[in-house]
């Protein structure tokens, strides 16, 4: 990032909360393997939060653009909302019609700027 950012335009968006919640069924390979983690998912939560923390921390000096979509992700009971949460709840991605809506939203002002700019 840091020998990116003053040759490019960066921007970073935080990483997604964990939105299996603790008693799905595998229904492949790689969702066993997920369900192999002995950590609940207000702890997977949690680590995930932590770290999107650090991510922040590290755009803030070389000044990129860092989105966190906990404000919007993140529901009272500390973990995903279950809007965000893909109907198909064995899959482990958010509900790509909610995470398109959040993206669209959050980087149409940058856009915005970028062709003001131009």
């Amino acid at each position: 990032m840091l020998e990116l950012a003053p040759r490019c335009r960066l921007v970073v968006l935080s990483a997604a909360l964990p939105t299996l919640p603790d008693d799905f069924v595998p229904h492949d390979e790689v969702a066993t393997t997920r369900k192999a983690v002995a950590m609940t998912q207000r702890e997977r939560t949690a680590l995930t939060l932590a770290f999107n923390d650090r991510v922040a921390a590290a755009c803030r000096d070389p000044g990129v653009p860092h989105f966190d979509a906990r404000r919007w992700s993140l529901g009272d009971n500390g973990i995903v909302r279950p809007g965000w949460v893909r109907a198909d709840t064995a899959d482990h991605h958010y509900d790509r019609k909610t995470y398109a809506r959040w993206i669209s939203r959050t980087l149409s002002p940058l856009l915005d700027d970028e062709s003001a700019s131009t």
